[in-house]
């Protein structure tokens, strides 16, 4: 019973490891009609009344045109972006180019000013509303500032203003499959590609949908167009190769191998690589590309993991097992698996308070785990 207990805590150790490695958008000017006066005095007092609303009119306009550079002076001041210093200096220059808004919104995006981000695509949109980038835009910025009815009804809005738009279309399919819409998904994909049969994201997306459908057979084969209409598409090699790999495949390794090629430091698919090694219990490969990882992606707290559980359950060695969960929580305080990892261990070494203290923790992230729970019960049993 002991033995069966301890291989059912390795099980679930390496069971979180495989569960890791499975790991974004006017002024109503009205026209007056000044009758002809009926006498001077008359014709004088809509003349005054006419110039002091031009007036007032115009001083509205430069304090508005003030507060804004005040704004922009202050975003800088706080987001100290050289990029977003020389947009501002363009825009001074030339305030009526939709494209400089447009370069703007992604900086404050990237940022997560969400609002004036916003608020520029819109701009751009009233200097020139004839341009789809302009739109996109919009509806990105929607997207990435989690307003995604708005998002939808923007890019509804594209494909009725632009019909051939193929990247409305696509970006619907997107929202309509993260929603696991999946039918309303292929439907707006299929769209894009009535238009244009080349498009390669319209296959990868299909087969992103065919893949959460638990359809393998065409997710694999829209994978495979993909590559074909775009060789360089490291995304669907590496979704080849998940597919392949939760079959036990060692085709798996061949389109890892694919994607680095193209880039030798792709992080998921190193990751990847090591992951099916380690299912395969080719140890030494798994740790000698997790700490190639980690030369390069120093903060990787899922790798240190893994690189933990390697020790525990397959090399038995307890205290570089401690050192690998305990380094994955210094980067991830809030890693409850990684907590109950070391709770086994320590439990395994007899140090009983530190492990009911690792699955506290544990329980404080994640508070129905029933291993920890279980494990917890146990110990204070004793």
């Amino acid at each position: 019973m002991i033995l069966f207990a301890k291989i059912s805590i390795i099980l679930i150790i390496l069971k979180i490891s495989i569960i890791t490695a499975s790991l974004i958008i006017f002024l109503n000017y009205k026209k007056f009609r000044i009758s002809l006066p009926l006498n001077f005095r008359m014709m004088k007092k809509v003349l005054i009344i006419f110039l002091s609303g031009l007036l007032l009119q115009c001083t509205q306009n430069n304090t508005l045109k003030e507060k804004e550079i005040q704004q922009q002076d202050s975003l800088q001041k706080i987001l100290k972006n050289p990029l977003l210093d020389s947009i501002n200096q363009q825009l001074l220059k030339n305030p009526n180019n939709d494209s400089l808004y447009i370069a703007r919104s992604f900086v404050y995006l990237n940022a997560r000013q969400f609002d004036v981000a916003i608020n520029d695509c819109k701009r751009a949109i009233k200097i020139d509303s004839t341009n789809p980038k302009n739109h996109i835009a919009l509806a990105d910025a929607y997207f990435a500032s989690n307003k995604t009815k708005l998002a939808k009804d923007k890019l509804e809005d594209i494909i009725k203003r632009f019909p051939n738009n193929t990247e409305a279309y696509l970006k619907l399919a997107e929202l309509f499959y993260l929603v696991k819409q999946y039918e309303k998904a292929i439907e707006y994909v299929n769209k894009a590609l009535k238009i244009e049969p080349t498009l390669a994201k319209g296959y990868y997306i299909k087969g992103n949908v065919y893949k959460e459908s638990g359809d393998t057979n065409k997710a694999l084969s829209s994978f495979q167009t993909a590559i074909e209409q775009d060789p360089q598409m490291i995304d669907a090699y590496i979704d080849i190769g998940v597919l392949y790999a939760a079959k036990n495949h060692s085709l798996a390794l061949q389109y890892y191998n694919n994607a680095l090629k193209l880039n030798p430091t792709h992080n998921i698919a190193l990751y990847n690589k090591a992951f099916f090694f380690q299912q395969k219990g080719i140890v030494d490969s798994a740790i000698a590309i997790y700490q190639k990882i980690l030369s390069i992606y120093p903060n990787s707290p899922h790798v240190l993991y893994n690189l933990g559980a390697i020790e525990f359950a397959m090399k038995k060695n307890n205290i570089k097992a401690i050192e690998y969960f305990t380094k994955a929580l210094q980067q991830k305080t809030d890693y409850a698996e990684a907590y109950y990892a070391r709770a086994i261990v320590r439990k395994q070494q007899g140090k009983k308070q530190e492990a009911i203290s690792d699955l506290q923790e544990c329980l404080k992230y994640k508070t129905n785990f029933e291993p920890a729970i279980f494990e917890l019960n146990e110990l204070e049993k004793k």
